[in-house]
């Protein structure tokens, strides 16, 4: 894979700080959620994470960990704590002892030691500045069963909005085939460094995800279990993993077929529904909803999540309802 050129011109933020500082970038990126993590899984997210490095660990300049704890000049080795993460999942002290009670109690213990695992890199001029390019690696852990912890996790890829469109899906399609995933996103994103000015991010970025329906706003942490089981959002590219494909044909023998809106093809052991030639950021202002957006959400509707979800301040219940539902009204619903 080779290195994704930094643009020829400085990318503009979408919002900035009251003392200048970028805020949230609209970009270009990818998400998948992992099918829950394996000791396989190390040499998986080894070999994805050798992909983003070769194609923007070059302009990746700081990271943190939840390891560290603090933003430190960026280096390979913070994606080796990602790669390293699968194999720490071992409940062993938990599956030797014979009381049930006692055996829930000490995986709960060792589950929270594991817990909100999580690595950010970006390419900021500051270390606390935004940038369109990211990674993250986001994982909860939760008491398991045989001698295994459950972990769910996500990983996440964000670049230049002028970053060529057959790199970026060049780089997604390769990494999707690299992990087990359950599904995944890749198109319009936004790039952000909500670690800082929290508040002022979030807002930014509900500004302009309520007025442009084709940006995934990437939210995951408090939800990892739910959106394992279900698909937060169709993009541009969306993958979905054999669970899903399965689910979806419900015991149906004909493979996913496209139409004249959305291509369907082979990915790993899933497929990638294709949503038009290019990504489309849509704008509600001038009631214009991706139309092979709606087509896509209308073919994966059934797994996807639709209710009893919130994404917190400045989103409302209802706000957050209407974004998952925001393809419903449109052509092909």
């Amino acid at each position: 894979m080779s290195a994704i050129r930094p643009p020829t011109l400085e990318p503009v933020p979408i919002a900035r700080a009251a003392a200048g500082a970028p805020l949230a970038y609209a970009a270009l990126g990818f998400t998948f959620h992992l099918e829950a993590l394996a000791a396989e899984d190390v040499d998986r997210l080894a070999q994805a994470n050798e992909r983003v490095l070769a194609a923007l660990g070059a302009s990746l300049r700081w990271a943190w960990s939840s390891v560290h704890g603090e933003v430190e000049p960026f280096s390979a080795g913070a994606l080796d704590l990602v790669a390293s993460f699968p194999a720490q999942l071992v409940d062993g002290e938990a599956a030797a002892l014979e009381d049930p009670r006692a055996r829930a109690g000490t995986s709960a213990m060792t589950a929270a030691h594991y817990d909100k695992f999580g690595v950010a890199c970006h390419g900021g001029a500051e270390r606390n500045v935004a940038s369109p390019w990211s990674y993250r690696f986001y994982s909860t852990t939760a008491a398991g069963e045989g001698g295994a912890l459950r972990a769910d996790a996500m990983l996440s890829v964000t670049v230049p909005e002028t970053t060529p469109l057959d790199e970026l899906a060049a780089l997604a399609t390769a990494v999707a085939g690299d992990l087990r995933i359950r599904w995944g996103a890749a198109g319009l994103a936004y790039g952000a460094w909500e670690l800082d000015r929290y508040g002022e991010t979030r807002d930014a970025v509900y500004a302009h995800a309520r007025r442009h329906p084709g940006f995934d706003v990437g939210q995951h942490a408090t939800w990892m279990r739910a959106f394992h089981d279900r698909v937060r959002t169709v993009s541009w590219l969306t993958f979905l993993g054999a669970g899903l494909v399965e689910e979806l044909r419900g015991g149906a023998k004909e493979p996913l077929a496209g139409d004249e809106l959305v291509a369907v093809k082979p990915c790993g052991g899933g497929v990638v529904l294709t949503a038009g030639e290019r990504p489309d950021p849509g704008d509600v202002n001038r009631r214009r909803v991706p139309r092979a957006y709606a087509r896509a959400d209308a073919r994966v509707r059934p797994v996807r999540a639709a209710e009893g979800i919130h994404f917190y301040a400045p989103w409302s219940a209802s706000t957050t309802e209407a974004w998952l539902r925001r393809f419903e009204e449109g052509p092909g619903s």
